[in-house]
């Protein structure tokens, strides 16, 4: 099935239920800077008098010049080569002479002075560098606690994992640098922002939790049971009810439907399973009516998605979107939270092919390109382009006045410049909608099933000229603050809650175009 790509300028207007913000409303400063070394001026010497001339005469003992070096006295030496322009080749002379006045005068090995080449070790810059000669170069200087490394320039060897410890010092593939010493990452599960704990969930200290079973929080977040009583109800007891089993630290579970108690204590279910009657079973297999709430965002307890990320006053949602929902199918494809920071920059600088830029750009594209190019992670090439459009006054994005013809910072991308072993692709990504639905219910069913078997979802709106990554749903079709639940890519909190319909139309039937343009991606691997 063909599809006409389409660019989205991440601008449009987008009704939240939680947060609302506008989409360039945040802005960076970029400063270039240009680093080399001062030549000091040559210091003159006080030239020397001249004496009478002399006479050579055959005295021992004396030393033989090689060349280039020549046997001459100093007076001579000035003659020929200028006043400091010359340097003695050995202690000893070469030869012995009488002045006029009978006086003895030894001549010395003398060669010319060679003026040394100075080389600029290094040249960094965040915008890119004027090809105009510099006529007064600037010493190297860098700021405290980075050193001057060729490859890098100045460079914080504590912190950087392609020179830790010391300039050239690399870490293997998939470390990191911490004190100046190479070691593999900790990956510590995310813990759910503020107002995303859904299914019956409480935010606790940044954890989700049930307060109606957890002895810890019992009835509310801090409240604790005395050690060995379990929570029911959200109250403390001394036993468990009918029904319930009491397992980790008192707490009363169903074992027919507890996805860490499945059928018995400390039986837990993979990330991508469910609890019913006591068995686990694949989310694939389950029907989405099971679930009046999902989110990956807290599935389990646990966040499944990466750090919220902020594209600024740049209109790059069209490659966010497909960023986060590769990161977060890595980490469910993975069974753990690894943290995985792919470089957005990569698309919008346009390393792979002029796909957008900060005025917008097609999502589809992205997707084609991180199966045949990939994309580096954002270590390599982080996000710099959060300050180079604007709105105006007719609500179109505009590139900020001294970009340059491609609207992103940097304008330009060699790929081949990137380190190789830090690529990232996927096997396959597939539309999961068709443009056409049959019914309203079908749309709902279709979409909701693909969030649970395939993960996270890359969408865009053409009524928002928008794409965000969906992650989930909240309540029923049509009802009081429901709708799909998104991550979004304007910072904060970057969790929100968007109607399901369409707000412009007056069909309410219409669940909107969100979910006529969703996308999965599979097979996420790492590609040196």
């Amino acid at each position: 099935m063909s599809v006409t790509p389409v660019r989205r300028s991440c601008t449009g207007r987008i009704p939240v239920i939680l947060i609302l913000v506008l989409c360039l409303a945040f802005t960076v400063d970029a400063a270039v800077v240009t680093r080399g070394i001062t030549v000091a001026p040559t210091t003159t010497a006080p030239v020397l008098q001249r004496v009478a001339v002399t006479t050579t005469v055959t005295t021992a003992p004396t030393v033989t010049c090689q060349a280039p070096c020549e046997c001459l006295g100093r007076t001579a030496a000035v003659a020929k080569w200028g006043d400091g322009g010359f340097t003695q080749c050995a202690e000893l002379p070469c030869a012995h002479s009488l002045a006029v006045t009978g006086a003895p005068v030894d001549n010395y090995c003398f060669q010319p002075k060679v003026t040394p080449t100075l080389t600029i070790l290094s040249r960094v810059s965040i915008l890119p560098v004027s090809t105009t000669a510099v006529p007064v170069l600037q010493q190297v200087s860098c700021p405290a606690g980075q050193a001057i490394c060729a490859s890098t320039g100045c460079t914080n060897t504590s912190t950087d994992p392609k020179n830790c410890g010391s300039c050239g010092h690399a870490c293997s593939f998939g470390q990191e640098c911490s004190a100046g010493s190479c070691r593999q990452p900790v990956a510590v599960a995310q813990k759910p922002a503020a107002g995303t704990c859904f299914l019956g969930m409480t935010n606790c200290s940044g954890t989700c939790t049930n307060t109606l079973t957890d002895p810890l929080n019992c009835g509310g977040c801090g409240e604790q049971c005395s050690p060995g009583e379990p929570c029911t109800g959200g109250s403390c007891g001394a036993e468990c009810p009918q029904g319930t089993s009491q397992c980790r630290q008192g707490e009363c579970v169903d074992l027919k439907t507890d996805s860490f108690n499945c059928g018995d204590c400390g039986i837990s279910c993979g990330v991508r399973e469910t609890c019913s009657q006591g068995k686990c079973y694949s989310l694939c297999s389950v029907s989405p009516s099971t679930f009046t709430s999902f989110s990956w965002a807290d599935w389990r307890g646990n966040n499944w998605l990466t750090s919220v990320k902020n594209q600024g006053a740049c209109g790059s949602c069209w490659a966010e979107s497909v960023t986060g929902v590769t990161e977060g199918t890595y980490n469910l494809e993975k069974g753990s939270q690894n943290n995985l920071d792919l470089s957005e920059q990569a698309f919008v600088s346009g390393c792979n092919g002029d796909f957008g830029s900060c005025t917008g750009g097609d999502h589809t594209a992205v997707l084609a390109s991180m199966k045949s190019s990939g994309i580096p992670d954002d270590a390599v090439l982080p996000y710099q382009s959060g300050n180079c459009a604007h709105t105006d006054a007719n609500g179109h994005t505009v590139c900020n006045a001294g970009i340059g013809p491609h609207c992103s910072t940097p304008n330009t991308c060699d790929m081949g410049a990137l380190a190789p072993d830090r690529l990232w692709k996927i096997q396959s990504y597939q539309r999961e909608t068709s443009d056409y639905p049959w019914t309203a219910s079908d749309e709902f069913t279709t979409i909701k099933r693909a969030i649970l078997c395939k993960g996270p979802l890359d969408v865009c709106s053409g009524h928002w000229w928008h794409c965000v990554t969906l992650v989930g749903w909240q309540g029923s079709e049509y009802s009081a603050n429901s709708g799909w639940i998104i991550k979004n890519s304007w910072g904060g909190a970057g969790y929100q809650v968007i109607p399901y319909g369409d707000p412009w139309s007056s069909d309410k039937n219409d669940l909107g175009d969100l979910v006529l343009d969703a996308w999965s991606v599979k097979g996420v691997y790492h590609a040196p």
